[in-house]
């Protein structure tokens, strides 16, 4: 176990997965840039979750979980942190802080937050702008808030990269009063991977960041393309929701709203249905 006393713990619960990590916290508040401990669950529909720990050698071992409830599978990874043979502290006042990654932080939110029950309300209601991910955000920060007493909890923002973006980028071309009154807008996601990455290309590029131009692609169940100029965000593919941009693993991507528009009036079908489909039988599974 270690015997470094402080300690942060991250945890990204997302639509299909949950990953977490810890790492260790220097005096002067530099983090490791290697995790003492990680851990991920892969939820599968027809069977039990696959649990997977990576060890500090890069081993990894992989074995299905014995229970399909979220709330009992996501105590049972974080548990492991201080108890049974992956064990790596001994008790939970050695975690400083919760960092969680949180898809949706609407227009208000620009950088990483502390999490407070007035911002467990704004998250809350961002729900329906990001219906696959923004409920597992807040079950794992509602979770781990009670597993954790008393740690400060931060929401770190997948919309917050992309708020650097130009009125011309984010600013639809519907009536000026959706973005002035309703707040309808690009914001933009997975910006903490596009972030990432750019200031990574960068190092690896030996490149200055005031004269770069760099295209980032994030490439998983969702998908999604950015355009950084000089490390900031000029333009990325999603907009007011996750559901815009390139074909996903379930979700359509950009269609012609004329569809929607003719289901809805001609079909007979419900926002409910729609908003269903799009997100869940749309995308690569609907293709």
């Amino acid at each position: 176990m270690s015997k470094l006393k402080r300690h942060v713990l991250t945890i990204n619960a997302g639509s299909s997965s949950l990953k977490s990590a810890v790492f260790a916290l220097s005096d002067d508040h530099v983090l490791s840039t290697d995790p003492l401990w990680k851990a991920a669950i892969d939820w599968k529909p027809d069977s039990y979750p696959q649990l997977t720990f990576e060890l500090p050698n890069g081993v990894k071992q992989s074995r299905l979980m014995s229970t399909r409830d979220h709330h009992k599978a996501f105590r049972e990874v974080l548990d492991s942190i201080f108890v049974g043979e992956l064990a790596i502290l001994s008790n939970h006042s050695q975690i400083f802080a919760i960092g969680h990654r949180v898809v949706h932080g609407g227009a208000s939110y620009v950088a990483s937050t502390l999490i407070t029950d007035g911002v467990m309300a704004d998250l809350k209601a961002f729900v329906e702008l990001a219906p696959l991910h923004e409920p597992a955000n807040i079950e794992g920060i509602e979770l781990s808030s009670r597993i954790f007493q008393g740690v400060p909890q931060i929401a770190v923002f997948d919309t917050a990269f992309h708020r650097s973006m130009p009125d011309s980028a984010r600013v639809y071309a519907g009536p000026y009063s959706w973005y002035e009154e309703l707040k309808i807008q690009r914001f933009g996601f997975h910006g903490i991977s596009h972030q990432y990455c750019s200031s990574r290309s960068l190092q690896l590029a030996t490149h200055r960041l005031s004269c770069s131009n760099i295209i980032i692609g994030h490439i998983g169940n969702g998908v999604s393309l950015s355009a950084v100029k000089d490390g900031t965000c000029v333009m990325t593919t999603m907009g007011y929701t996750p559901l815009e941009g390139l074909v996903m693993g379930t979700r359509s991507g950009s269609i012609d709203p004329g569809i929607m528009l003719h289901l809805l009036k001609d079909q007979n079908y419900t926002v409910e249905q729609l908003a269903d489909v799009l997100n869940h039988e749309s995308g690569l599974l609907g293709i």
